[in-house]
């Protein structure tokens, strides 16, 4: 009876182990694809949109950089990521430990810069659009 507890449990767990994977690879295409899509509708439709001549442009430029940094936290991680497999696979669970650490903090600095690049880019358009 132990045993099929702990095959269900191990069953249980590489499923967990897969969802997690899945959820990973998820939110790296959506950071990815928001990312570069904000910073590319900004810089393609900001000219058309705006009829008389902006105000705040600090804002947008921020927006820019908040948008390019985000791009480039996140693919930041998947090479913290690769080096965390390496580790894994030499048994190293110390530098596993610190590289994973660092993947998920990437992910979480892209997130953050998208965030702030979105708030930036909601308030140069309403000073600009509603005005």
């Amino acid at each position: 009876m132990v045993a099929e507890v702990e095959q269900i449990d191990d069953k249980e767990r590489s499923l967990l182990i897969e969802a997690k994977r899945e959820a990973a690879r998820s939110f790296d295409q959506t950071m990815i694809t928001l990312s570069a899509g904000a910073l590319g509708l900004s810089l393609t439709f900001i000219q058309q949109l705006a009829t008389k001549p902006a105000q705040w442009r600090a804002l947008l430029s921020a927006a820019w950089v908040c948008f390019g940094f985000a791009l480039v936290a996140i693919l930041v991680s998947f090479i913290l990521f690769m080096y965390a497999i390496d580790a894994r696979i030499r048994c190293d669970k110390r530098k596993e430990r610190r590289w994973d650490r660092s993947a998920r903090q990437a992910n979480w600095t892209s997130l953050v810069a998208f965030a702030f690049g979105v708030v930036l880019l909601l308030i140069f358009s309403v000073k600009n659009f509603l005005r």
